[in-house]
């Protein structure tokens, strides 16, 4: 049957509050939440000019270029919340400011995966996360020679993934069954950081900042397997649990020169690391022991540049070269075992 494409229905309220229960302290609260059910972005269709499975072609159907047919109906529901309070404290030789966050993510996904009217397989995906954060900062005056800033970060997530595929595929000797694919994946977060720019010459700025990073990652009663539609366990694939803690020191340095009011130029090195992680999606009954975490992504940048106004800041020229060294990045890839998809990594 031919489905609705390109459809969407959303929605969204935020808002902020700002309190001010004394001269020098303020507390700005902010909340937002989203809904959106939509398959935009995620509709299957046949390449024209190729042939989908059963021989099935749209051109041959009369189907335009952006009509799909399907045996169930592509969709996405999402359900987003973010919650936040920032204090503020100016106790005069410093500031102290306190920022607490937590954000809840709910998806339900839908997918036709062979893009024809045949039911061959079919995915309902669940996933989501809950995270917490909280972050604390010392800040010098804004009018001091030697601007500084010193804090901690720190940061609980719990990341889900439900997968379940059905249709003509899954079936086994006649007996209609459901592929399993579950993860689950804890990961808390400490950080350390400074930072302190001040004029080395005249006209002339450096800037220091280095931050200590310690991501602690566990993968949690994770596993594939088929099952009955009464939820039977038939093939079962785990429990498996892993857990990985990743360390980095990462940071920046910049010197920057007034040449006038109207032309700076700098130099800047930016050393940046992006933690390992568990691909808590990639379960199937094809994989029958933990799935590793991926090594850190580690990025060493070197830029070059100026920035420049003109005509009384009618114009704004900035130009910037820079140079970007990549070790491990992460890529998404198919595994040869059939286990769905996984992280790998290049260099």
């Amino acid at each position: 049957k031919s489905l609705d494409a390109f459809w969407n229905k959303s929605w969204g309220v935020r808002g902020k509050l700002l309190l001010e229960p004394g001269d020098d302290t303020e507390i700005l609260l902010t909340a937002g939440y989203t809904y959106r059910h939509s398959d935009q972005g995620y509709a299957n269709r046949v390449v024209p000019g190729f042939l989908g499975r059963g021989g099935y072609s749209p051109e041959e159907l009369g189907l335009g270029f952006y009509d799909t047919i399907e045996s169930i109906g592509n969709g996405y529901k999402v359900k987003f919340g973010q919650y936040s309070g920032k204090i503020t404290h100016d106790f005069g030789s410093v500031s102290l400011v306190s920022i607490s966050a937590f954000s809840r993510l709910r998806v339900g996904a839908d997918l036709d995966l062979d893009a024809s009217p045949q039911n061959f397989l079919n995915s309902y995906n669940k996933y989501g996360a809950d995270t917490f954060t909280q972050e604390v900062q010392l800040l010098s005056p804004e009018d001091a020679a030697v601007k500084w800033i010193i804090g901690a970060f720190y940061m609980k997530d719990k990341s889900f993934f439900r997968g379940r595929y059905s249709g003509t595929a899954t079936v086994s000797n006649g007996v209609p069954r459901v592929q399993v694919g579950d993860g689950t994946m804890k990961s808390e977060s400490y950080s350390a950081f400074a930072q302190t720019t001040f004029e080395m010459l005249t006209n002339t700025n450096l800037t220091i900042r280095l931050r200590y990073t310690s991501d602690r990652r566990r993968t949690v009663n994770s596993g594939g397997g088929f099952e009955l539609y009464d939820g039977t366990p038939v093939v079962e694939r785990g429990p498996f649990n892993d857990k990985e803690t990743f360390e980095s020191l990462t940071g920046r340095f910049s010197i920057d020169h007034k040449f006038s009011d109207d032309f700076m130029g700098y130099i800047a090195y930016n050393r940046g690391f992006k933690s390992g992680v568990y691909n808590i999606a990639g379960y199937s009954p094809a994989v029958t022991t933990v799935l590793p975490p991926v090594k850190p992504e580690e990025i060493n940048a070197y830029s070059i540049g100026f920035k420049s106004e003109f005509w009384d800041r009618r114009i704004r020229f900035n130009v910037e070269a820079f140079y970007y060294d990549y070790k491990n990045i992460q890529v998404q890839n198919n595994r040869p075992d059939g286990g769905g998809s996984d992280y790998g990594r290049l260099g």
